[in-house]
């Protein structure tokens, strides 16, 4: 998610209180509205990032392949630049970031 200016370490703790929600709810506990909804927001743009993202970039490289340089790019330089150059030629994306960007300034 850095690569889309979001803090890893806040979204990684923001996912880790989506799955626990998630965990509780599953095994059939009952959540008050209240106890999801400050993470929900977040969680649902999270998941929008990665699915336009995963489906932009699906089509210039496989599953497969798509995968290895996401865990290449925390390696080495160059995987993380092709990744960073990947995202950029993500069209869907950058007109929803532009559009979040406007209502953030409305």
């Amino acid at each position: 998610m850095s690569f889309f200016d979001k803090p890893p370490i806040k979204v990684k703790g923001i996912i880790g209180d989506a799955y626990e929600i998630r965990s509780a709810v599953v095994h059939g506990s009952k959540l008050k509205e209240e106890s999801r909804q400050p993470i929900l927001e977040d969680v649902i743009e999270y998941l929008q990032l990665s699915i336009i993202t995963f489906l932009e970039m699906n089509e210039e490289k496989s599953k497969s392949d798509f995968l290895s340089l996401i865990d290449h790019s925390l390696l080495e330089k160059k995987a993380h630049e092709k990744l960073k150059e990947l995202k950029e030629g993500c069209t869907t994306w950058n007109f929803l970031e532009k559009a979040r960007r406007k209502r953030k300034r409305e």
